[in-house]
């Protein structure tokens, strides 16, 4: 359900919400169980898992074209999510948000960019030294992530182009908040 609309001849806007039921929706969590105790153990491999997971959200986003030259999206999305078996939603954020911007250089010369923020999410582990958040189910609360891509295009001709696309170039949010403290 939503709404969606112009507010001028440049801007539209989106805004849509809804509920759903997901029955075997994968959620992922550290291997918490190492196949080969003699290999060195790591948190960053995930298994699957599977729950029941009721899940409200609401989304909106604002766009303005300028001509066909460029335009710029801003996205913004919230979850709300209700497990059945497990304890959280793990690995899947709240909040997101995100802006994307494109150019278009007499067709010829397209660039790209988008900036995605995801709110920080909770993670599975086996260290009991974390957060117990369920008898004998721990968990930890992970930075959020900032991620920027960038591409570049070339149209030879309307059918034929070469690209260039560099995706998940890593922005450090603890890099951020640490030169937020400096300034304070």
């Amino acid at each position: 359900m939503g709404v969606r609309g112009l507010i001028s001849s440049n801007l539209s806007y989106n805004v849509s919400g809804g509920y759903k039921a997901v029955k075997d929706m994968v959620l992922f969590t550290s291997d918490l169980t190492p196949r080969d105790l003699t290999q060195p153990y790591y948190e960053n491999e995930y298994m699957p898992i599977y729950d029941t997971v009721n899940v409200a959200h609401i989304s909106s986003q604002i766009a303005y074209q300028r001509s066909t030259k460029w335009n710029v999206l801003w996205r913004l999305n919230y979850n709300l999510y209700e497990t059945q078996r497990e304890v959280k939603a793990w690995n899947l954020p709240d909040f997101t948000t995100d802006i994307t911007l494109n150019y278009n250089l007499q067709e010829k010369i397209l660039v790209k960019s988008s900036l995605t923020y995801m709110n920080s999410k909770y993670v599975k582990t086996s260290d009991t030294s974390q957060e117990e958040l369920a008898f004998g189910v721990y968990g930890r609360k992970i930075d959020p992530i900032i991620d920027f891509n960038i591409g570049l295009e070339y149209r030879f001709t309307k059918k034929v182009s070469a690209f260039l696309d560099v995706n998940n170039i890593p922005v450090s949010y603890t890099h951020l908040r640490a030169h937020e403290t400096v300034l304070d």
